[in-house]
């Protein structure tokens, strides 16, 4: 039988809490790699707790961070909660609607924490309506970036100095201000850009680069390492 979603509920352990909030990092990365086209949402199921802790383009489903627990599918979560004890991967994908009648594709996966309880779930609903066009373009690198790359290669000099010096100054700003991007991941996606823009491909522009962005060469060594170049 079926249980009430509440008779799920769990007493968080400091543990717990913690391995819950590492995931709402997760949720902003995932939800800049996919793009808006995907509501993130991180659920607890600690007792006393907000069933959502964390969410993302909550428009959707006209759903906010905060909310009391109230609106889980028991049956969803009973399931979950049986492929654990089968040892199977805590993992559901289905279809579902909001309460405008649009269609989703959606995944939950089941977080663990300590003695292997479901403490939680992230869930990632995908809107059927989001135009095709849409979900490209998040897949695609900036057009700014796109049109410096085209001047590098398309340079008759070896002088290339000022537009290293011009890309590395306009990227920097762009990652900067951008309030989305973790302070501690600014540097790498900074030389990411750069990499994508061509940069690196010019003699002696990871020292140049180095030099502009108050770091060694190592360091730019190592993100362009971390991210495949």
């Amino acid at each position: 039988m079926t249980k009430n979603y509440p008779e799920y509920l769990v007493e968080l352990t400091e543990a717990d809490k913690c391995i819950l909030e590492s995931y709402s990092l997760l949720c902003d990365c995932i939800s800049q790699y996919l793009g808006k086209g995907y509501e993130v949402v991180l659920h607890s199921l600690g007792i006393g707790d907000h069933s959502i802790k964390k969410i993302i383009n909550g428009y959707y489903t006209d759903r906010t961070a905060n909310r009391t627990i109230n609106e889980y599918t028991p049956g969803l979560v009973n399931k979950l909660v049986e492929q654990m004890k089968k040892g199977e991967p805590s993992v559901s994908v289905y279809f579902c609607e909001n309460s405008s009648g649009d269609v989703f594709k959606s995944a939950t996966i089941g977080i663990k924490g300590e003695g292997d309880r479901l403490i939680g779930m992230l869930c990632l609903n995908f809107s059927l309506n989001v135009p095709v066009s849409e979900v490209v373009k998040s897949f695609c690198p900036p057009e700014d970036i796109v049109v410096k790359k085209i001047q590098f290669i398309s340079r008759d000099t070896d002088d290339y100095d000022d537009i290293i010096r011009q890309t590395v100054l306009d990227i920097q700003r762009d990652v900067m201000e951008n309030p989305s991007i973790p302070g501690k991941y600014k540097n790498k996606e900074i030389v990411r850009r750069l990499h994508i823009a061509g940069v690196f491909s010019v003699k002696d522009s990871v020292a140049k680069c180095a030099e502009m962005l108050g770091t060694s060469k190592n360091t730019v060594y190592m993100h362009l390492r971390n991210i495949g170049a």
